[in-house]
């Protein structure tokens, strides 16, 4: 989606028949979260206006009743991250991961982009999606899986300030500008978290310890799939997911590790794995080192030799 125009999209522009088919397409390409199956009784319609703020993706919707799908094969391959749906009028009915919700006008739900599900629309129904990717979710809330099952209700104030600063941004014209659209995208994600909330302190306390250790494996996560980066370090992951690098560091701590030694330690892993492997034969050593984010020859040799007690030389082939 472009990141300065707001667009406006109504199943007018499609032939009658195909309106499904070309609302399908459309949300995909909008909101690349939103890869669906719909079905409709009777003549289907719908319409949104759609826009992004930074880092996240904002779209009011209206249209008729309706029923949504995500089926585990499209799940398996969608991005990490969020869709907030609060709904303005008519009621929406969701079912995800064993939970199902019946949606009132005025609360909201979070559906995750990676778990197979079900919702049904009223007819006439309007909603507010917001699209929130796990780099959004991860600083304020920790893991998306968090947010797996979250009903927020009508009775709580921070939504009820989040639907009216959403009306706000939607009745301002010519909020183009880059910088003001991202903070605009920081102010909705920050209302986003105060509008999840918790309910007392030891629910707060519980959360905190779950969202620390859910922040742990997220950067976990973030080094098993960048070690190979040889620039890779503190700064650069902390950057990379919202948080300080002191606080990358105390978690570390907190789980008696070091980061550079769980950096070292999936490149040492990677590399033994790579020597191993027959198909590999061909690659020189020090390509694999490269490969595995070693830019020092001679401090991969030292490395992997403290760690397995013997030389990469010595390992290749090994089962």
């Amino acid at each position: 989606m472009d990141a300065q125009a707001e667009i406006f999209w109504s199943t007018d522009q499609a032939e009658r028949g195909d309106r499904i088919e070309a609302w399908r397409n459309f949300l995909v390409d909008a909101f690349q979260e939103c890869d669906m199956e719909y079905e409709a009784n009777g003549d289907f319609w719908a319409r949104l206006t759609c826009n992004r703020y930074g880092d996240i993706s904002i779209g009011k919707i209206a249209g008729s009743r309706r029923k949504g799908s995500r089926t585990p094969e499209k799940a398996k391959f969608a991005e990490d991250g969020v869709v907030m749906t609060i709904a303005c009028g008519g009621r929406y009915d969701y079912h995800q991961a064993g939970r199902e919700h019946l949606i009132e006008p005025g609360e909201a739900y979070f559906f995750h982009n990676c778990l197979p599900g079900v919702f049904e629309a009223d007819e006439g129904g309007q909603y507010w999606l917001i699209s929130l990717s796990a780099k959004v979710i991860f600083p304020g809330l920790g893991d998306s899986s968090s947010l797996i099952g979250c009903r927020i209700t009508n009775a709580k104030p921070e939504l009820k300030l989040l639907t009216s600063y959403l009306d706000a941004v939607y009745q301002t014209p010519g909020l183009r500008d880059s910088r003001t659209k991202a903070v605009i995208g920081s102010q909705v994600t920050d209302l986003v978290v105060a509008a999840v909330g918790r309910a007392d302190e030891a629910a707060q306390a519980n959360a905190g310890r779950g969202i620390r250790a859910a922040r742990f494996k997220l950067v976990l996560d973030e080094i098993r799939r960048r070690y190979s980066e040889p620039m890779l370090n503190g700064e650069r992951l902390a950057r990379a997911l919202g948080v300080s690098k002191r606080y990358l560091q105390q978690l570390f701590e907190e789980n008696g590790r070091t980061l550079s030694g769980e950096i070292m330690s999936e490149r040492l892993t990677a590399a033994r794995r790579a020597l191993s492997d027959p198909g590999l034969d061909t690659l020189k050593i020090s390509e694999i080192a490269f490969r595995c984010g070693f830019s020092d020859l001679s401090y991969f040799n030292r490395a992997f030799r403290q760690k397995y007690g013997e030389t990469p030389k010595a390992a290749r082939g090994t089962a």
